[in-house]
């Protein structure tokens, strides 16, 4: 889903909640684009399984709840921090008490 369809999804939410259609849908649908035009991007992605994060590509980037960066080589993780070990997918979900994704490379990069 694009950045687009997401919000745009929240603000017909809005618009609909207890009232059906309403005269502020309009409105809504075009404040969708003034919001992406401003910079607005959806909330980070937060793993929450082992599956889930042995499942991203390689090259794809996590960080830990410290902050550490990790990225994805092959079927290991390597944390930018020198000196640490890579390790497996569910290593590394073992080790942290959160991760967040940040980055996911395309087909196209």
């Amino acid at each position: 889903m694009s950045d687009r369809d997401t919000l745009a999804e929240q603000f017909d939410a809005v618009s609909q909640r207890g009232h059906g259609q309403t005269f502020l849908a309009p409105f809504f649908r075009g404040a969708v684009d003034l919001v992406l035009t401003a910079g607005w991007r959806p909330p980070a992605r937060e793993i929450t399984t082992a599956a889930e994060l042995a499942e991203l590509p390689s090259r794809s980037i996590v960080c830990d709840q410290d902050g550490d960066a990790w990225q994805r080589h092959g079927k290991s993780w390597d944390c930018a921090l020198p000196g640490g070990p890579p390790l497996p997918s569910g290593g590394l979900f073992a080790t942290a008490e959160l991760l967040t994704l940040v980055y996911v490379p395309t087909e196209e990069a």
